[in-house]
């Protein structure tokens, strides 16, 4: 057996991972943590970007039995879970819905979730183009 260069490796893997960017479904969650990648970078987001700590607010998975959090979002991106750009925007509608349920509907936090979900909507709309060709892709090869 040869000796394999770290050279060799480097090449090795950089092929393999532009394989897999190179999957409609991949780019389709890569279009999506971009969105999210933005979203954090936006000013109202940081009580959003972890889940909730239990000892922080111990009732709240009590209340809120689906949480979800930018990060989680991004960890699904991650992982490939997202098959339609529904999926997603669900996900954004459910962090503003379970701030409604916990905080209420004009709480301060529920208006910076709902800032969110408007930004991330401005988002999709300039990446809409390229999401729908690429959930057709990947639908028509699933077909």
């Amino acid at each position: 057996m040869g000796v394999i260069y770290e050279y060799e490796l480097n090449k090795t893997s950089t092929l393999l991972s532009r394989k897999r960017r190179d999957i409609p479904e991949s780019s389709l969650n890569k279009a999506m943590e971009d969105i999210i990648d933005n979203c954090i970078k936006f000013d109202y987001t940081k009580i959003f970007h972890n889940p909730v700590k239990k000892y922080n607010y111990r009732d709240y998975y009590e209340v809120i039995k689906n949480p979800i959090d930018l990060s989680s979002m991004k960890n699904k991106t991650k992982s490939n879970e997202y098959k339609y750009l529904q999926q997603f925007l669900d996900d954004i509608e459910l962090m503003l819905n379970n701030s409604k349920i916990y905080n209420g509907e004009y709480h301060d936090v529920t208006l910076q979730a709902l800032r969110i979900k408007e930004f991330a909507l401005k988002k999709v709309e300039e990446y809409k183009e390229k999401i729908y060709d690429l959930e057709n892709k990947l639908h028509l090869k699933e077909d």
